[in-house]
């Protein structure tokens, strides 16, 4: 068997597994203990795509956020039917941030990935809606850099996916229609897990 231990980022990242090995008897656990490198940092973001890959620093993203900055209004339904995240987020169109690294296209999936491991994967149209029809319903996906006002470190679930609705409120019907199968609403059937926080990786593939 094993145990975890994970540290977040702020403090330092890292991740003990602690390895028990039952000999039976008297004799001595042997016990081997690994130390793993910490995760990416949360102020930094790496691009991948048709076009390369690199990394944003802080600074960077501020300044493409200056550049094409989206502001709205956002909150989320989960799974229970709660409406959370209640805000203002401010951010980059993650469109935007695709073309530092080619673009997508219609036979493109873009994956979303968090410094835990956790991951979403979004169509063509999750980044393009009006080519859908989903502007009213998901609005314009936005890279999150800041909430209410708070950037990083304060705000402590940034980076973050944000759909900025006409409403106001991404919830989950807005979800089920804006998922296509496999994706989304079909995987997880809560509109706030689309909602990915501490972003760290856009992959388009």
């Amino acid at each position: 068997g094993g145990a975890s231990l994970y540290a977040e980022a702020d403090k330092g990242g890292y991740h003990h597994w602690l390895l028990i090995r039952d000999l039976g008897g008297n004799i001595p656990l042997d016990i081997k203990v690994n130390q793993f490198q910490p995760p990416p940092r949360r102020d930094s973001l790496t691009l991948s795509g048709l076009g390369g890959s690199f990394i944003l620093d802080d600074q960077q993203i501020k300044e493409l956020d200056t550049l094409y900055k989206q502001e709205g209004p956002g909150s989320f339904q989960n799974q229970y039917g709660n409406i959370n995240g209640q805000g203002t987020y401010s951010g980059i169109p993650i469109g935007k941030l695709l073309e530092k690294v080619g673009g997508m296209t219609e036979h493109n999936k873009l994956v979303v990935h968090s410094v835990d491991g956790y991951q979403q994967e979004f169509e063509y149209t999750n980044v393009y809606p009006e080519k859908a029809g989903w502007q009213k319903q998901q609005g314009d996906m936005i890279l999150a850099v800041s909430f209410n006002g708070q950037g990083l470190p304060e705000w402590k679930d940034g980076y973050r996916i944000a759909f900025l609705t006409a409403d106001g409120l991404y919830d989950n019907k807005d979800c089920e229609n804006t998922s296509v199968l496999g994706e989304g609403w079909h995987r997880y059937k809560s509109a706030g897990a689309r909602w990915v926080r501490f972003v760290v990786k856009l992959e388009v593939k």
